[in-house]
């Protein structure tokens, strides 16, 4: 009886790690819960006691339980026979199918949130004219000098953005601070006014991996590529308020629960620089409002900036988890600059932002770099899309556990367009040292690329075989590249177990491939040890769908087919499906989909404008007025609505020009929209 206690204590209180491969070996402790459990659970409150039942639960890719024992937010036992815990909460799942939590291991919240939200949204730009048009049809909500921002655009060839083209965005923009940031978070185009700002010139030191369009004729071009983007990028990411980064990433966080996501891997760092704010996400948390989990990454350029990244090591909480760093290896596979052993479709090898020697700089040595991220107990995860890329990484871990005998960290490859055979060999005998995340989304996202790879491009991401070596693999949208259409969970399974409608190109994987890699494949690119599964000792985190994928057809799986009815942390809800949500996934849909903020009217306005707002919920609102600062200048509702669709009106006598923005909240709802007044 001694013992038995002993393991109940270690299963309610501790994070046990279980390996993928032997979760069956666990199935002898089925039943052990059972006895005096009764004299356990008086000391705990009631409330921490949760039994989910009446539904299908799979406690991982695989197994199938008749119900949860969750107690103090981890799970205790299943299979439990309900009659023994009488004061247990009863969570009714009505028939429906709840998964382990899916974890999105790759993905640019935080610091996209402000672009996306607020932004000139230019998704719809493919050449220099879309771009220079749509910076005309916005430049008058802009105050002059203030930051102009936009994010989507696409070009297929970037560096034909040229001398004559920044002056005319420098005509139409003036003295305001444009900076632009494409789909593919690579390539950013700004003006004249943004460079001076950034004091940018022809001169300028560009870091290994960028390209400035036009240092080498002496007249810059606007265009910044790849690590070139930190010249402006972190500079201008401080003139974005921190309040406005919490609103908008809040916002982005409450859309990735409503895909399907009970945690994300957000990088909160891009080729562009850092907008890294931790802290952010634990306000939320404290605040009650954190929907999902964060894992987050502290991303480096060279040698000499892990140091900066040790003492996030200690920034951690219980929803809030730091991961490691994040280093770009090479640059865009879908700019053409994947750095390949073999030369492209443009005569060259790629990109690469570091070097397997010291020919280009001390601080640019992979090898260096590696086996500090080692010395310091940095995980890593590196932006990998070419095969040589990839086999310099692997050398460089070789090295370290020719040194040492072993790797202490976990590094993870990302991406990974043209890893090959021999490669995925290599990795499979680090043990579980190495793991990868790919997004199989990008079969369809990042389509007809012969134009740089040739027939090369027709093998690229091969998930399966990646999978079928061994290798654990996590699964990911690495949104802003996917598009939000592609973000839902369900979106990038019915992709994958299609093979991206052309499966001829790209092995299809199957549902248990795709449910094994959002939950524990993605959760092994963490330090997490107590996410994954829904095993005894693990965090009872999980996806509710209202049918199962499994009894799914593949062609039939898509981003509203099975639908999201819930997700858990912990055994608490923070996210449930409206009644009435729309079938369809917009663009600019970061809210539950039943609520509704237009834009006001006029915009821009003098003095009077008109905000109307429309729900489908009953509940507290309110309606605010914050200025660029993140202050408030005006309540105008705060009050219980019925469901409705609603009409205020501004009024702004004792207010300057300037750009506001106006915030719905709808009981834990909150969007934010913009408005420039003009007297």
């Amino acid at each position: 009886m001694r013992i038995v206690f002993i393991i109940l204590l270690s299963s309610l209180f501790y994070s046990i790690s279980l390996p993928a491969n032997n979760i069956e070996n666990y199935d002898n402790l089925s039943c052990f819960l059972s006895k005096n459990f009764e004299e356990i659970l008086s000391s705990i409150e009631s409330d921490s006691v949760i039994i989910f039942t009446n539904g299908v639960i799979y406690i991982n890719a695989d197994k199938k339980v008749e119900n949860l024992l969750v107690v103090k937010g981890s799970v205790a036992d299943y299979n439990v026979n309900l009659s023994n815990y009488p004061g247990a909460k009863i969570i009714d799942l009505k028939g429906a199918v709840a998964y382990p939590g899916f974890n999105d291991s790759h993905v640019h919240l935080m610091e996209t949130s402000p672009f996306i939200v607020l932004g000139i949204d230019m998704k719809n730009c493919l050449t220099s004219s879309d771009i220079i048009n749509s910076l005309a049809s916005n430049v008058s909500k802009i105050k002059d000098g203030e930051l102009m921002i936009g994010v989507g655009f696409s070009l297929e060839n970037y560096d034909n953005w040229s001398v004559d083209d920044l002056r005319k965005i420098d005509s139409i923009t003036g003295n305001r601070l444009v900076f632009l940031g494409d789909k593919l978070g690579h390539n950013v185009i700004v003006n004249s006014a943004t460079m001076n700002y950034c004091n940018v010139t022809s001169q300028s030191e560009v870091p290994m991996g960028g390209i400035l369009g036009g240092k080498n004729t002496g007249k810059l071009t606007g265009m910044f590529r790849e690590s070139a983007m930190t010249l402006v990028g972190n500079k201008i990411f401080q003139l974005i308020n921190k309040d406005l980064i919490k609103n908008t990433s809040l916002q982005m966080f409450k859309t990735w629960a409503s895909f399907g996501y009970t945690g994300i891997v957000d990088l909160m760092g891009a080729a562009a620089g850092r907008i890294l704010h931790p802290e952010i996400a634990m306000e939320l948390e404290n605040e009650g409002k954190l929907p999902i989990r964060i894992h987050y990454c502290y991303t480096i350029f060279d040698l000499n900036e892990i140091d900066s990244a040790v003492k996030y090591k200690d920034i951690n909480s219980d929803m809030v988890r730091f991961v490691g760093c994040k280093l770009f290896v090479d640059g865009a596979y879908a700019a053409g600059q994947a750095w390949t052993s073999w030369v492209n479709m443009k005569g060259n090898n790629g990109l690469y932002y570091v070097f397997p020697t010291d020919s280009f700089g001390i601080k640019y040595n992979l090898n260096r770099i590696v086996e500090k991220l080692e010395e310091k107990g940095l995980n890593c995860h590196y932006h990998i899309q070419g095969d040589q890329g990839i086999e310099n990484l692997l050398n460089a871990l070789d090295n370290v556990v020719a040194k040492k005998g072993r790797l202490d960290c976990k590094h993870t490859i990302i991406h990974s367009a043209f890893i090959t055979k021999l490669q995925m060999q290599r990795i499979v005998n680090f043990k579980g040292a190495v793991v990868m995340t790919t997004q199989p989304g990008f079969w369809e996202v990042e389509d007809n690329l012969e134009y740089y790879y040739g027939e090369h491009f027709y093998t690229a991401y091969p998930v399966k075989d990646i999978i079928d070596e061994g290798i654990i693999v996590g699964m990911s949208t690495d949104f802003t590249v996917s598009p939000i259409s592609y973000c839902p969970a369900s979106k990038v399974i019915g992709v994958a177990v299609t093979g991206g409608g052309k499966p001829e190109n790209h092995k299809p994987l199957t549902v248990r491939d795709m449910i094994y890699g959002f939950t524990y494949g993605s959760n092994a690119t963490t330090p997490s040890k107590d996410l994954g599964l829904l095993e005894r000792g693990y965090k009872a985190d999980l996806v509710v769908y209202d049918k199962d994928f499994y009894s799914i057809p593949p062609d039939q799986i898509n981003s509203t087919n099975p639908k999201v009815k819930s997700i858990w942390i912990s055994g608490k809800k923070t996210y449930e499906l409206p009644e009435n949500p729309s079938t369809s996934v917009k663009y600019s849909d970061f809210i539950p989909l039943n609520i509704k903020l237009f834009s006001n009217y006029p915009n821009p306005f003098n003095s009077t404008t008109k905000i109307r707002w429309q729900s489908s919920s009953e509940g507290h609102t309110k309606l605010e007025v914050f200025d660029m600062l993140g202050r408030k200048v005006k309540t105008l509702v705060d009050e219980k609505k019925m469901p409705g669709d609603y009409i205020v009106n501004f009024e702004t006598k004792e207010l300057p020009s300037g750009i506001y923005f106006y915030q719905l909240k709808v009981e834990n709802y909150i969007i934010t929209q913009k408005m420039v007044l003009l007297k």
